[in-house]
């Protein structure tokens, strides 16, 4: 398959279990986030895109595509799990962030 045909169905996949799975496990439990968790959230997550835009267009080689999908999982589902843990205090959300982290890894190494 192509990897642009990959990299979308790859984060819905991620999105649909990450969603499904809280529901599941947490079920219409509302997270109370702060307003760091908010900030930081809104700030980092488009500065970690940024980077990674850069990094890709400067640095990525046609064979390293693989990697750089998967320091990408790693990268956003480790700082989804990141900010999970340092402001839903009282919460274990943050295990599912790390568990959706280490599916996405095994998502891409499949289909890629």
């Amino acid at each position: 398959m192509d990897n642009l045909i990959i990299l979308p169905l790859i984060v819905i996949l991620l999105s649909l279990s990450h969603l499904l799975l809280r529901k599941l496990f947490f079920g219409n439990e509302k997270a109370e986030r702060e307003y760091g968790a908010v900030k930081a959230d809104l700030i980092g997550k488009p500065l970690l895109f940024l980077m990674m835009i850069m990094i890709c267009s400067l640095f990525i080689e046609e064979n390293m595509i693989e990697w750089f999908f998967i320091a990408v999982v790693i990268t956003t589902m480790g700082f989804q799990t990141f900010i999970d843990w340092k402001y839903l205090k009282g919460s274990k959300q943050y295990i599912l962030s790390l568990a959706v982290g280490i599916l996405g890894v095994g998502l891409v190494v499949v289909l890629m």
